[in-house]
């Protein structure tokens, strides 16, 4: 499938490594550690996309990954909106919100969690990958009009890069991993 202009692009984005440093916070309310941190610093710096919308779950570690991404990435904080209906692990769930999204948006980015990434990424571009990494990112172009039609096999996987990706090799001004 070639990706043309018509087509709706549908960038995931798994949130970074949190710590487990403080037993006593819900799964919801986990930070980020360190490396999290350094990560989400590492795949904003190489982003550049221009994004419609970026929906993110409302977990602490999805919010603080996505913050630092954007900042880092020059792009709009006003794009930003929390989605409770995201913080969830199920792909299922996270396609009825993809569904349900405005039409006027051709570039969308989520922020979430696993298995529900990795399984979407896997189900909607017929992909094989094992695991989205934490910070890991994806990039789906998506042979639709409009988002309410987007189903298993519409899409192809046309970007795959996580942190370990960028530690080893650093993206040329002209790449278009990210693009």
């Amino acid at each position: 499938m070639r990706y043309t202009s018509g087509m709706k692009q549908l960038c995931l984005l798994r949130h970074a490594k949190s710590s487990w440093d403080h037993r006593e916070l819900s799964d919801h309310d986990r930070p980020l550690k360190g490396r999290g941190r350094r990560d989400s610093h590492l795949v904003g710096q190489a982003l550049s996309i221009d994004f419609d919308a970026i929906y993110s779950s409302t977990a602490e570690r999805a919010q603080s990954t996505v913050k630092l991404v954007m900042t880092d990435a020059g792009i709009d904080p006003t794009l930003l909106k929390s989605e409770e209906e995201l913080y969830t692990f199920d792909s299922r769930r996270v396609l009825a919100f993809i569904r349900r999204l405005s039409d006027r948006y051709h570039s969308v980015m989520l922020v979430g969690h696993n298995p529900a990434f990795t399984d979407l990424c896997n189900d909607l571009a017929d992909a094989e990958i094992d695991n989205l990494p934490t910070a890991g990112f994806a990039k789906i172009a998506l042979n639709v009009d409009n988002w309410r039609t987007v189903t298993d096999g519409c899409g192809e996987l046309v970007t795959l890069v996580t942190p370990k990706m960028l530690r080893v090799r650093k993206p040329k001004p002209d790449s278009d991993w990210y693009r």
